[in-house]
């Protein structure tokens, strides 16, 4: 019913022997999954290889592990985390030590005091996995987890940008923020491993979590231009 949901129990032979055999597939027979040079190549073979042997590797990822588990990884580790991180560390930096009316203009050791109260939401991640593990929700260990985390990140932005500007408004708001983006992280790094264990042979092609440095370095180009009031 959800990509993320399912691969809870521990693998059996069964589904070692299916990895197995799926791996003899991608090594042996089946070379569709992976990108080679024809016999004679030209130029324009080696100016594609790349960006067709990256196609071919996320389909050997999607065969493997699902495409909408590939897809729903890449969007919490690259977007959620690489554009949410850096866009709400660049945005809280300016909007808490700018002076008013711009932002909230404090002092820098009332900045680091802030700053370190509203990562408190890292710092207890295996809380959210334990919950998580013991309080299923309609029979659903991760999916309403993330639901929750997104729907409040969603108003705790939305609160920054539209109620007026006190500490505790900005701390509370903040707070929820990095809430929302630490519980799905540890929602998604469980699936990972859960998925690794199932199919261990092919755990070394499963490096999603490539997206967040890669989102963060675009996102830390688009921050530069992004226009401040």
């Amino acid at each position: 019913m959800n990509v993320l949901e399912g691969h809870q129990s521990t693998p059996d032979k069964d589904s070692e022997t299916d990895a197995t055999e799926l791996l003899d597939e991608y090594t042996g027979a089946n070379h569709d999954h992976y990108h080679s040079f024809p016999a004679y190549p030209s130029a324009w073979d080696y100016v594609l290889y790349f960006p067709l042997s990256v196609i071919k590797y996320f389909r050997r990822l999607s065969s493997a592990f699902g495409a909408k588990f590939i897809l729903f990884t890449m969007l919490v580790y690259g977007i959620q985390q690489g554009t949410g991180e850096v866009w709400l560390e660049m945005a809280s930096y300016w909007y808490l030590l700018d002076a008013p009316p711009k932002g909230l203009g404090l002092s820098n050791t009332m900045y680091t005091t802030l700053q370190m109260a509203c990562n408190t939401p890292w710092q207890i991640k295996s809380i959210y996995g334990m919950i998580s593990d013991l309080v299923p929700i309609r029979g659903l260990h991760r999916s309403p987890y993330i639901a929750f985390a997104g729907t409040v990140g969603v108003l705790s932005f939305l609160t920054l940008s539209l109620v007026p500007t006190e500490q505790f408004v900005v701390f509370v708001a903040l707070f929820v923020a990095n809430l929302s983006i630490a519980m799905p992280d540890v929602m998604i790094d469980a699936a990972v491993a859960e998925r690794c264990r199932a199919q261990p042979r092919l755990t070394t092609d499963l490096q999603v979590q490539l997206s967040s440095p890669l989102d963060s370095f675009l996102s830390d180009c688009s921050a530069a231009v992004l226009p401040f009031p």
